[in-house]
């Protein structure tokens, strides 16, 4: 039986480019009501004129959630606007292309602030109203590359690893709640995140097939629907993943060298 969304209150971060854009107009298609955040003040306001035009007046932050006190300004902005959300989508993501050796500090640090801490804050505050009420549904955005990681995004990869363990064990401890967690792994997908990341004209991006962002959006929002727990974007990404489970890991890991070179 699929889970009805329609008026619904979705808090989403990184609304303003690729996955979190297009989910935002989905979102407002099915007549959901929109908390949207991102640190891109001009793009931010492109995902509401969308949403604008399916009948839906957003909520906008533009803050960098990767610092603490943004987040906590976040939560002060939900308790004036009296915005409890019903369905929490922790989209925002950020990765850099580069050698561990060679990152600064300052990337690998802001790549686990925004991918862990806030992922992890923003559920921690949202997830007890949820409970209490027994109904609510989070989302996460992991990646592909929680599986097998790849050299020159060696932070990234953790980083969506952990987002991986952090839904299946969240799950289990709300089994017998009426929240719901789904985890979602997105392949290479046709967004900013290449150009933030440095990693156009690598050798991975010209020679790797990307999905649209569109379509990855819609797949989410089918599967919140559905009430999964976990899902891979792509029936490609979904075979390569199935298939990479009968390989031995070094055989994976040499694959991974090879495919995520310099």
């Amino acid at each position: 039986m699929a889970i009805p969304i329609k008026g619904k209150n979705v808090l989403l971060t990184g609304a303003a480019h690729g996955i979190g854009a297009s989910l935002a107009t989905f979102l407002a298609k099915e007549g959901c009501n929109l908390f949207l955040i991102d640190v891109d003040k001009a793009k931010l306001a492109e995902t509401a004129m969308s949403v604008r035009k399916e009948g839906i007046e957003p909520i906008l932050m533009d803050k960098d959630l990767s610092t603490f006190a943004n987040r906590e300004a976040l939560f002060s902005l939900l308790e004036d606007k009296c915005f409890s959300p019903d369905i929490l989508i922790n989209n925002i993501g950020i990765g850099y292309w580069r050698y561990f050796k060679d990152t600064p500090w300052d990337k690998l640090e802001q790549i686990i602030d925004t991918n862990v801490k806030c992922m992890t804050h923003m559920t921690r505050r949202i997830l007890p109203d949820m409970v209490e009420r027994n109904s609510g549904h989070i989302v996460n955005l992991s990646s592909t590359a929680a599986f097998i990681g790849s050299p020159n995004s060696v932070c990234y990869s953790a980083t969506k690893a952990y987002i991986r363990i952090f839904s299946e064990t969240l799950g289990m401890e709300l089994k017998c709640t009426g929240v719901k967690v789904l985890c979602v792994f997105p392949g290479a997908t046709n967004t900013h995140f290449w150009q933030y990341a440095m990693m156009r004209s690598s050798k991975y991006d010209n020679k790797v097939s990307k999905m649209d962002a569109r379509d990855v959006a819609e797949e989410i929002i089918l599967a919140i629907k559905s009430g999964k727990s976990s899902m891979i974007t792509g029936n490609k990404n979904k075979f390569n993943m199935f298939v990479a489970k009968f390989i031995p890991r070094q055989i994976l890991i040499k694959i991974a060298l090879k495919r995520f070179e310099n």
